[in-house]
């Protein structure tokens, strides 16, 4: 997987991947699934652990500012350590975006990255047909 460095996450993912391989085709070598139901488990796990992760990544790097809700909600968070502390872990990703943010702040940065991508696709049919993006 690759992704911008702005939150750091590079290494902690290498560890999460690795450790998830390592349960699979520990099974798979036991006996208890074919490898090529071991590596799709895999694959299918690392995407719903890291999804939001990535979500969150692609949301910081574009770099716009955070909605008024979550801004309030970071101000908030100012004078309660535990709360940074919790935030902190979320942005480097060693404790759950939805130990720190609302259901709906995680699903905004999901549907932020939706758009953003379906944008980048409009950019690139419409660079590789000779048109101006719409």
């Amino acid at each position: 997987m690759h992704r911008d460095p702005i939150t750091a996450q590079g290494i902690s993912n290498a560890f999460t991947q690795a450790h998830l391989l390592a349960e699979e085709l520990g099974a798979s070598f036991a006996g208890q699934k074919s490898q090529d139901l071991a590596l799709a488990s895999y694959d299918q796990r690392q995407v719903e652990l890291l999804k939001p992760l990535f979500d969150y990544t692609v949301y910081l790097a574009h770099l716009e500012p955070f909605p008024e809700p979550l801004q309030e909600m970071l101000a908030a968070m100012v004078s309660d350590q535990s709360a940074i502390n919790a935030f902190i872990g979320a942005f480097i990703g060693s404790v759950p975006l939805d130990a720190v943010f609302p259901a709906e702040v995680v699903e905004g940065f999901a549907q932020t990255v939706q758009a953003l991508s379906i944008e980048a696709d409009r950019a690139k049919q419409a660079a590789e047909s000779g048109a101006a993006p719409s």
